[in-house]
């Protein structure tokens, strides 16, 4: 089965979201993003977003904390 481009588009909005939610915040406790996330998605949908921004080099995870090692946007607060 083939991803229509609007199931595509909702995906990488999905992954910006959190994404930019770590890196506003600099680092949030992993089941506090979860917390919130949880009305939107399964938690097997939050575990693949928050491996695959671990894999691309964007967060780290120590201690159950997630703090962003991406590259700081310009303007953005850090």
């Amino acid at each position: 089965m083939n991803a229509t481009k609007e199931q595509i588009k909702a995906t990488l909005d999905t992954v910006r979201v959190i994404a930019d939610a770590v890196r506003q915040l600099g680092s949030v406790p992993n089941g506090v993003l979860y917390a919130i996330a949880m009305p939107h998605m399964s938690f097997e949908t939050y575990e693949r977003i928050i491996q695959t921004l671990k894999n691309c080099g964007l967060i780290k995870e120590e201690a159950h904390v997630l703090t962003w090692v991406g590259p700081q946007l310009e303007g953005a607060k850090p």
